[in-house]
């Protein structure tokens, strides 16, 4: 039998989606039409006063009918229906408006919330002209002032909008409210209600203006079907607004490009600076890091739009993006960084602590079965005593790994034998107190807190502090002695920069001090900082313009 090959496999995922679309605008389309013609016809369909007068007017039923609206979602309709039915409401029709318009409704629940609406319309022809009062208030918008509660304006213009396309409030009433509104929020200059007109032309673009999605637009093209467009609102009508919508994307992609020129030269001179003092005022990092957001924000919301508009995105002036603190034209790829490939593993390549403890996990699980709750309990004392002991031997043997495996099986053993607070708080003393004249360990411990950091990291962090304080120490006591302690402080702070445990911008704060003072003990120090973790601070992205301004 042929197997299908990836290509025939991706169309006929692409057809199924066209499909999809296709048979979920014509049942939305359908549907809308029929609640349509039922409001429209409602008029020689209404029960007379008299039936009307039969049903439940008590105020306790019909606050209670009310209170439930308030809570209307999509679950709740088809009770809300029946209920409503039984129901007496003409003397709570402003009620009933003003309790749907103020329901939390999602987007899902907007057919739903429709089909409510049409219900109670179909009988009491009052209920339109109080529930356009009450969408008034929350589609007002003033075109100088920001939208107070945007996530709510966005499902209710949409909700407005359906029910206008269903006739439940007249297009002669709904239309133009809909128009200044959707006129208001196209007016924004700052474009902070991007969001709000995507979601209309998201939800609501093809019945208002006629819009097809550029992918749809191409998977239609591509296999020769052809989309009928909802006319529910007539051509003339959807023409303007998917005019005012142009003109709102071409507005916007200048704005953009605008923007974009902004961004460029803000982060141009923020590099001139790093480059001139080696550092940048955490104001200014924090003002390029918003505005790039904000740029990334508008940008996406034009590609979305340009995708729903079926319309090309121009081009955008060129411009550099670089991080602020990489410089022009440098390579920091990081592929000269280590000696040799050997290095590179060393430093790079940890095994993974919590699969291996999974599975030993799963093993000690198996075996706890077997052990009743008195064997538990008779060696409890024992077991204390023996790993406290062999905490102490394990401690003792650390000085003997002097290799790559054997470093790893030691940090392996003390996560399943070893792994409290009280054992981790020795462990990180141990490591601190590692002799001056054993420098050659410091690469091998600082690769233990490394692996041991995928699941407990304060040792790291608190090894990281001690080193740190010691470090400041060493910086502010400006003595001439004890040269040996100073080395092995820097060398542990760079070994852990190396294996990204110790902060890179702790270490450049420590290389600017010591520089401040670039005399006797200091320039071991910074020499011996540069020599261990030097390379990886000139490659990284984030530390390259400062170190390179420090040398």
């Amino acid at each position: 039998m042929l197997q299908p090959t990836v290509t025939d496999t991706s169309n006929d995922h692409l057809k199924e989606e066209l499909l999809t679309y296709l048979q979920e605008s014509k049942h939305s389309s359908n549907a809308k039409s029929v609640l349509l013609e039922r409001n429209n016809n409602a008029a020689s369909q209404r029960p007379n006063a008299a039936e009307i007068a039969k049903r439940d007017s008590s105020i306790k039923k019909n606050t209670g009918f009310i209170k439930k609206l308030r809570n209307l979602g999509a679950t709740q309709v088809d009770q809300l229906v029946t209920e409503c039915h039984s129901l007496n409401l003409s003397k709570y029709l402003s009620e009933a408006a003003s309790a749907i318009v103020e329901a939390r409704i999602k987007f899902t629940d907007i057919p739903s919330a429709v089909l409510l609406c049409t219900e109670i319309n179909c009988v009491y022809p009052e209920f339109a002209r109080p529930l356009q009062d009450e969408f008034i208030k929350v589609l007002v918008v003033n075109k100088d002032e920001p939208v107070a509660n945007a996530n709510r304006l966005r499902v209710e213009l949409c909700f407005y909008a359906e029910l206008s396309l269903c006739g439940i409030i007249p297009a002669r009433q709904s239309l133009p409210v809909l128009g200044t509104t959707l006129t208001a929020l196209a007016q924004d200059k700052t474009f902070n209600t991007l969001s709000l007109i995507l979601s209309f032309c998201k939800h609501c673009g093809a019945d208002f203006a006629g819009l097809v999605p550029r992918r749809i637009r191409l998977l239609c093209e591509q296999f020769s079907v052809t989309l009928k467009k909802t006319t529910l609102l007539g051509v003339s009508k959807q023409e303007s607004v998917r005019n005012l919508l142009h003109d709102y994307y071409q507005s916007l992609c200048r704005h953009l490009c605008n923007e974009q020129v902004k961004l460029s030269a803000y982060e141009k001179q923020s590099r001139q600076i790093l480059m001139a003092k080696g550092e940048l005022r955490s104001d200014r990092v924090s003002t390029a890091e918003v505005m790039h957001a904000e740029f990334q924000t508008l940008l996406s919301g034009a590609v979305t739009l340009a995708e729903l508009l079926d319309v090309e995105l121009p081009d955008l002036p060129d411009a550099d993006f670089q991080d602020l603190q990489l410089g022009d034209g440098e390579d920091c790829s990081g592929g000269h960084v280590w000696e040799d490939e050997t290095t590179r593993l060393f430093y790079t390549q940890l095994p993974d602590v919590k699969e291996y403890l999974a599975q030993l996990n799963k093993q000690e699980e198996c075996k706890e079965r077997s052990t009743t709750k008195s064997e538990s309990f008779k060696t409890d004392d024992g077991d204390i005593t023996c790993k406290k002991s062999s905490l102490e031997t394990f401690l003792k043997l650390l000085p003997n790994c002097n290799n790559m495996e054997m470093i790893d099986n030691a940090a392996l053993e003390f996560l399943v034998y070893f792994n409290s607070k009280v054992c981790r708080k020795k462990l990180t003393i141990t490591l601190f107190m590692v002799p001056r004249t054993r420098l050659e360990l410091l690469p091998l411990y600082a690769r233990f807190v490394a692996i041991l950091s995928q699941v407990v990291p304060d040792v790291a962090t608190n090894l990281c502090q001690q080193l740190k304080s010691e470090m400041m120490r060493h910086i502010n006591k400006k003595d001439q002695v004890n040269i040996e302690s100073k080395k092995k402080t820097a060398k542990f702070i760079g070994e852990l920069v190396n294996f990204g445990v110790y902060a890179k911008k702790e270490v450049l704060r420590a290389l600017k001090l010591l520089l401040y003072d670039f005399t006797h003990h200091n320039i071991e120090m910074v020499c011996c900082l540069l020599e261990t973790c030097g390379c990886v601070l000139y490659a990284a992205s984030d530390t390259h313009l400062s170190i390179k301004c420090y040398l």
